[in-house]
């Protein structure tokens, strides 16, 4: 592995890392509406129709529960080298690859100058790329 190709692995993590919070919270929203396509579906039912609310909504469900699979497995690889960094480290990746600021932010939240954040990821990279 190249730093280009570590940089690439961390973006992933990060975007996975996104990608799992939408999930969960769209997963949120979804069960609320299973519940009211539940009472539709009867109120469809005692009428003599027929409904099929909830069972799209189950779809939907079992649809964003495997992408999350799919995101936290691919996530929880590159956690395991992360929280094998210092604290100082994994914030600095944090914001990075999750929150995607830019490196002057990164230097004046992490009270280094920029050139030594840098330097930080520079290290981070060398070391994932002799991890495993």
């Amino acid at each position: 592995m190249n730093n280009r190709e570590a940089r690439a692995a961390l973006r992933e993590w990060g975007a996975a890392t996104t990608q799992i919070a939408f999930k969960k919270q769209r997963l949120e929203q979804v069960a609320e509406l299973a519940e009211a396509a539940m009472l539709l579906d009867k109120y469809d039912a005692a009428g003599g129709g027929r409904s099929t609310h909830s069972a799209l909504l189950r779809e939907e469900i079992d649809l964003l529960g495997r992408e999350a699979e799919h995101y936290l497995r691919q996530k929880r690889q590159m956690d395991e080298f992360i929280n094998s960094l210092p604290l100082l480290h994994q914030r600095l990746l944090g914001l990075r690859y999750i929150q995607r600021h830019n490196w002057t932010y990164i230097a004046r939240c992490l009270n280094y100058s920029e050139a030594s954040v840098r330097r930080f990821e520079s290290e981070i990279l060398h070391r994932l790329q002799s991890w495993k």
